[in-house]
């Protein structure tokens, strides 16, 4: 009896263990809050710049067509446990994604690192996109 005992012990501090770790680094390394996209209809005007080698590019304005594809990809973008911690990314190349609305302007950063495609919003959370997003970009 006391030989079943001690193994079912263990296996409770080793559970107690796994799971006492994920709760010290889930507080020190949180996930992003879900990423907050203007709705399309508050929208007035959306521009994209290329920026490259930490130089800003020239805005361009995105149709109306597209500004729809380009929210919903955004909408899509699932958190990280990575923090934004600058005014913008590092990426050699990336593109800022300015979304204007009758209340602020939404500012979106998005690049390319590690063969993974990221959303960036300054001070808030990074996100993982989908490839397509780029492509819209371009």
């Amino acid at each position: 009896m006391k030989k079943a005992i001690i193994p079912i012990i263990a296996v409770i501090i080793l559970a107690g263990t796994i799971f006492g770790g994920y709760l010290v680094i889930d507080g020190l390394f949180p996930k992003a809050n879900p990423i907050n996209v203007p709705f399309i209809n508050a929208v007035i005007s959306m521009t994209v710049a290329k920026n490259e080698m930490r130089k800003a590019g020239e805005p361009r304005e995105i149709a109306s067509t597209d500004v729809e594809g380009i929210l919903t990809k955004l909408s899509e973008a699932e958190p990280t446990r990575k923090m934004s911690v600058q005014d913008s990314p590092d990426a050699q190349v990336n593109y800022e994604i300015a979304a204007k609305t009758a209340e602020r302007t939404h500012c979106f950063y998005v690049y390319e690192e590690g063969g993974m495609c990221y959303v960036e919003i300054p001070y808030e959370g990074i996100y993982t996109v989908d490839k397509g997003l780029m492509e819209l970009l371009q």
